[in-house]
């Protein structure tokens, strides 16, 4: 069974939580990058090389969330409204106040459709994520049942139905493509009686039991490591060809299972000793859930702004130029973004989880008294 974690935070953890939340700064940048290269292939092919930080978060997520409780149950929903939803509630204000500064109307129906608007648009991986994290513990009661031979098979069937998803989904266009209509239709019927999936329409949750397989099965030896890694730069070379080339994919695509598991057992043997380098680390990636909410309005501010990329692409200067002037912008969203995040983590969001730990506490003591009176 998997051997429990250490009370210390993993520093190469830290480091891939804080990479995926750069990459996704770079995901939301790359539609400015259609007026170097004219058109959108390219900045397409970036997106799908790099939305494998999708699949990551949600392993990551339950890497660390399918565990035994240290608790009670409902501390632990506590805990995750404490840290998940609150911030939710909490962030959309000052965001909205800088929307107000952009031009956004003030009204009570103006910041209901902006709050929505993000739930259900930019901030989609929080109420995708928040179920899975209702029943993480059960899970982890559910998992811990099996055997390692179960946990393997089970790997193995989610590794064949996410390569057969793949291959039918590209032969199945290719015989559209060819003007091979009954050939296409055919393909798309054996998909119904052939799964793609384990769980069809659940989405991101097989990445999220994912991060329990990778904890469980652990490092691996040498021979079978190399095969994952060679399977998983595969899986991101096919997902970026088939993007340059114009194929479909699926939302979320099934070659990210291979590269989500390579990810994995990359940083399963990343060791970053430093005390300093570990604590930078730590602080960044503690940060990552409240850059996520804000980092949409900062690449607008910085975009607006400062505009470094919007000067160079006036001035004709050439692609190269452009694209390194674009870069610069980004990692200028992501310190602003980190810099935000780190002030108001440190402000109205602990004064709310404050509040609202006195709000839960005088219950508690309140629901005590009854029960002693009884």
């Amino acid at each position: 069974m998997i051997k429990e974690m250490k009370t210390e935070r993993m520093a190469n953890w830290d480091l891939l939580r804080s990479m995926s939340m750069f990459l996704v700064l770079v995901i939301h940048s790359t539609a400015m990058l259609g007026s170097v290269f004219h058109g959108d292939r390219i900045p397409t092919a970036i997106n799908e090389t790099l939305l494998v930080c999708d699949p990551v978060f949600f392993c990551l997520s339950g890497y660390f969330a399918i565990r035994p409780l240290k608790g009670t149950y409902s501390n632990y929903l506590l805990k995750k409204i404490r840290t998940v939803i609150l911030p939710l509630i909490i962030y959309i204000f000052p965001l909205y106040f800088v929307q107000i500064l952009l031009g956004e109307s003030i009204s009570i129906k103006a910041f209901v459709e902006f709050h929505h608007d993000y739930l259900f648009g930019g901030w989609w991986f929080i109420p995708e994520l928040i179920p899975f994290l209702i029943i993480a513990p059960i899970l982890y009661q559910m998992l811990e049942k099996l055997a390692d031979r179960y946990i393997r098979a089970a790997f193995l069937i989610v590794a064949v139905l996410s390569l057969w998803g793949s291959l039918s989904t590209f032969v199945e266009q290719i015989f559209a493509r060819c003007q091979m209509p009954v050939k296409a239709t055919a393909v798309e019927s054996l998909t119904r009686l052939l799964p793609t999936s384990v769980i069809p329409g659940s989405r991101y949750f097989i990445y999220f039991i994912l991060g329990y397989f990778v904890r469980r099965i652990g490092p691996l030896r040498k021979q079978r490591y190399y095969t994952a890694v060679v399977a998983g730069v595969m899986a991101v070379v096919l997902s970026c060809l088939s993007a340059i080339f114009d194929f479909r994919r699926d939302d979320p695509n099934p070659l990210w299972v291979f590269s989500t598991f390579a990810i994995f057992e990359i940083f399963n043997y990343v060791n970053i000793r430093g005390i300093r380098s570990r604590w930078l680390l730590s602080w960044a990636a503690r940060r990552s859930y409240s850059i996520y909410l804000i980092q949409y309005t900062v690449i607008s501010c910085v975009s607006k702004y400062i505009g470094i990329f919007n000067y160079i692409i006036s001035a004709g200067w050439g692609p190269f130029p452009s694209t390194v002037a674009w870069f610069i912008q980004v990692v200028l969203a992501y310190a602003i973004s980190l810099l935000v995040a780190s002030i108001l983590d440190s402000t109205i969001l602990r004064w709310s989880q404050y509040l609202l730990d006195q709000v839960v506490n005088v219950d508690a003591s309140a629901r005590h008294k009854r029960q002693q009176a009884l």
